[in-house]
Parts: structure tokens; sequence; C-alpha cells
């Protein structure tokens, strides 16, 4: 697989589903990706199930990326609707939480 550098994007967007909750939480190589990108203030967007990537980021001094910041994903009821709340390693609401993230659960029409 290729290697990829931040230096030759202008933004990134990870996609998400379940499965990044177990394969971007735990990757390095995004991880260095989304630190550089906020450290340099690029943009950056993690839909559905891709917020999971910032478990581990941190600032340049060691806080969590998500600290203090407006954050919002799958909320808890919605994830229990897919019946997956024991499946997943963690829930993706409750990490953004925990490390400090101001969670905002916000609704779409059609979909609650």
């Amino acid at each position: 697989m290729a290697k990829i550098y931040g230096a030759d994007f202008d933004a990134v967007f990870f996609p998400g589903s379940h499965g990044a909750v177990w394969d971007l939480s735990e990757n390095a190589d995004s991880q260095r990706l989304i630190e550089t990108f906020v450290a340099e203030g690029r943009p950056l967007a993690a839909g559905c199930h891709a917020p999971a990537i910032l478990k581990h980021t941190k600032s340049a001094d060691g806080i969590p990326l998500v600290s203090i910041r407006r954050v919002t994903e799958f909320n808890n009821p919605e994830e229990a609707g897919f019946g997956l709340t024991f499946a997943v390693p963690f829930v993706i609401e409750d990490m953004l939480k925990a490390h400090g993230g101001l969670y905002k659960k916000v609704l779409i029409r059609g979909l609650m």
C-alpha cells in the first residue's frame, strides 16, 4: 500500500461505517494525518462512525483533540437501534464525551 502524505491534500474526509470503530480508531497513520491537519488549521471531516478515529488523537500539548470542541455522531439510542451497542469495542458518543468533547445530539428528520 502506498504511503499517504498530508502535504499532498488540501482536506481530509474519513467516511464511516461500523468498521471504522475497529479500523480507524487504532490506525496510527490516520491519527498522525489528523493531528497534522489540526495543527496546521486545515479542514478535515469524519462522517457516520468515522469520528472513532479521534479516540487516540491529541494536540501538540497532549490534550485529546476533541476536548472542548463541539462534536456530534451517532448517539447512544441510535447505536442501540442498530443492535450493535454491545458488539462494538466502544460507543462513540461515550468516547467523545469522555475525551472532553462538547457532544450535541442531532436528530435528522425522517430517521428517528
